[in-house]
């Protein structure tokens, strides 16, 4: 079979873009150059030569690695070498770490959808408190309603979040919350 079609290049942007987004902005930490990283891998999966037969979970390994990679690359330039090869920035670095950050990137990817299924209330309290970070009278002020119904609606927004997602995503989620 012949190269990725431009058709194909879109469903896995569209598939794969806003996780490895969140994987890339773990890495740098910086919001703009993660996105000009994500987008340089979709450039550099145009260049390779994968086919229209390679697997799905292929592609996808290698997207991630690309975005790895170019991380990686990219702080090279923007630290000095004495200051990057510092033993702390290295350990950033182990298979371990970067393992983690894939793994909660995906996760993330996973609740990003899932909230978006979300009622209208539920979805704006959850993303609120739990994602931005406001406290419930915080929350409560910002939306003109009382404290209880804050609490209510993020109630509600856990339990139709745990049957939207995997127990494992769930559970990863709790620990994050409320850690």
């Amino acid at each position: 079979m012949g190269n990725l079609s431009n058709e194909e290049i879109k469903v896995y942007f569209d598939l794969h873009y806003h996780r490895l987004y969140l994987f890339a902005k773990s890495l740098v930490n910086d919001r703009e150059i993660a996105h000009d990283l994500v987008q340089d891998s979709f450039m550099v999966l145009i260049h390779a030569n994968m086919k229209t037969s390679d697997a799905p979970p292929v592609i996808k390994s290698f997207l991630y690695t690309t975005v790895r990679n170019l991380a990686f690359k990219n702080l090279r330039k923007q630290k000095s070498t004495a200051l990057f090869f510092r033993k702390e920035k290295m350990a950033e670095w182990e298979d371990a770490a970067v393992f983690g950050k894939l793994f909660q990137a995906e996760v993330m990817a996973e609740l990003y959808i899932a909230l978006e299924s979300l009622p209208q209330g539920c979805k704006q309290i959850c993303k609120l408190g739990y994602l931005e970070g406001f406290k419930n009278q915080e929350i409560a002020d910002m939306l003109g309603v009382s404290i209880n119904t804050v609490k209510t609606q993020k109630k509600r927004a856990l339990q139709l979040l745990r049957d939207k997602i995997s127990p494992q995503a769930f559970s990863l989620l709790c620990i994050y919350l409320f850690h």
